[in-house]
């Protein structure tokens, strides 16, 4: 996911106190629509070149998190041959203080599998509670949610 902007305009407004969640997102949460949580194996979480530990976050919810290697064919393993399982309404949440808030492009890569057809991914959100970046799957497609109200949409 690589996030621009055309008009030189910041894209996401971050402090250190904005947060990622990952598989999820707290109930207090605001959000545009409603999206299930997500349910599958996340790995590999990069933003701006700099790696989050997903095994290791800021804050945890929920009992559906299994840290276990995933059980799919080797070739498919992540490169340490571990996985954050999610289940129903569980969530992790980082810090996002080492990134500089003034940015005009954000690039974030992560690997996922899942055996849903809908469900939040990643958000990444202000320290108020409001979603700045929304990753999640609807009807089997990947979506991409900005704050300037522009949905991009996976064409596979």
């Amino acid at each position: 996911m690589n996030l621009s902007s055309v008009s030189g305009e910041n894209i996401l407004r971050l402090t250190n106190q904005s947060a990622i969640y990952v598989a999820g997102f707290p109930r207090n949460m605001t959000i545009l629509q409603h999206v299930d949580h997500f349910s599958g194996i996340i790995d590999n979480l990069v933003v701006d070149n700099t790696p989050y530990n997903l095994w290791n976050p800021r804050e945890a919810h929920g009992s559906g998190r299994l840290y276990a290697s995933p059980r799919y064919k080797r070739l498919f393993y992540p490169s340490d041959g571990k996985a954050v399982s999610f289940f129903g309404n569980s969530y992790v949440q980082h810090a996002l203080s080492q990134i500089n808030s003034t940015f005009l492009h954000a690039e974030v890569e992560l690997e996922f599998r899942t055996l849903h057809y809908n469900g939040v991914i990643m958000t990444i959100s202000s320290d108020q509670l409001q979603h700045h970046v929304v990753l999640y799957l609807q009807n089997g497609q990947v979506n991409l949610y900005s704050e300037s109200g522009i949905t991009l949409k996976s064409t596979g």
